[in-house]
């Protein structure tokens, strides 16, 4: 039987959760759980339809996961200025959960210390409540 020592073992438990964490990079996903700060952008995702979706924003050609938007409720997200410093457009992106379907926004520009307001609307179909909605979401900058 051969023996750990106390200290090799909690190295080990130290660099497991690293090393064992979930595939998704640290570049995917925005820490959007920091209080906003002077020129940040927040976006609000106001939903209309029952299912909750997984939000994305692409940034350029970069998607980045926000965060899971409620049914029927409105949720709010902030995003460091410093991810818009070197692009131009943005466009916001919607999964329903357990539907085949996304839902995209317009393409839209942002100031610091803007706020995006995206409104998605819900559709009652045979296939879903979703299953009309492209093009049914509106994208307003303020």
């Amino acid at each position: 039987m051969t023996r750990i020592s106390t200290s090799a073992l909690i190295g080990l438990l130290a660099v497991c959760p690293a090393a064992c964490g979930g595939s998704q990079s640290a570049g995917d996903r925005l820490d959007t759980t920091e209080k906003p700060a002077d020129g940040d952008v927040s976006v609000q995702v106001i939903s209309h339809a029952f299912r909750d979706s997984t939000i994305y924003i692409f940034l350029g050609p970069v998607r980045h996961r926000l965060g899971i938007a409620t049914g029927k409720q409105t949720t709010v997200f902030t995003i460091p200025w410093a991810r818009f410093a070197q692009v131009n457009e943005a466009r916001l992106m919607a999964d329903p959960i357990g539907m085949r379907v996304d839902i995209g926004s317009d393409r839209f520009t942002v100031k610091p210390g803007n706020t995006v307001v995206w409104t998605l609307e819900g559709q009652a179909g045979e296939f879903g409540e979703f299953e009309e909605a492209r093009g049914q979401s509106n994208v307003t900058v303020y």
